[in-house]
């Protein structure tokens, strides 16, 4: 259920431009520069600044939060499998935005941006 929140989320930000676009062809509201290439007028969609659109795409981050371990930590590891180096160790009931996924295992921001895997049967996702 929150993955379909997020996914309309993402679609309504970008309906606007595309709604602009259409709108900008439809009324031949084109014009071409001195080197015969074709401009269309930049919808205001674009005009976010960084800090809005890092904002807005923090807004629904999925993260995890760390499951209980029977050793009371959770390995991090440089890659997707336990056969890659050990980089840190986190603990149950931490939170950690999600940055990709491959197979079973969560790709997840670090303090100081790092960045390292954990087995995803050791954490809950979740989607602010």
């Amino acid at each position: 259920m929150k993955k379909e929140a997020e996914l309309k989320f993402q679609i309504e930000q970008f309906l606007p431009a595309v709604e602009q676009t259409i709108e900008a062809l439809t009324n031949n509201n084109i014009s071409a520069n001195d080197n015969k290439e074709t401009e269309i007028e930049k919808p205001s969609f674009i005009e976010a600044t960084e800090d809005q659109q890092r904002e807005q795409s923090q807004e629904f981050a999925p993260y995890v939060i760390i499951k209980k371990t029977g050793t009371g930590w959770l390995n991090v590891r440089q890659g997707p499998g336990t056969g890659y180096e050990i980089i840190s160790k986190i603990n149950p009931g931490e939170k950690y935005q999600i940055l990709a996924e491959k197979n079973d295992w969560t790709k997840i921001q670090l303090p100081d941006n790092l960045e390292g895997w954990i087995s995803g049967k050791y954490a809950d996702k979740y989607i602010d």
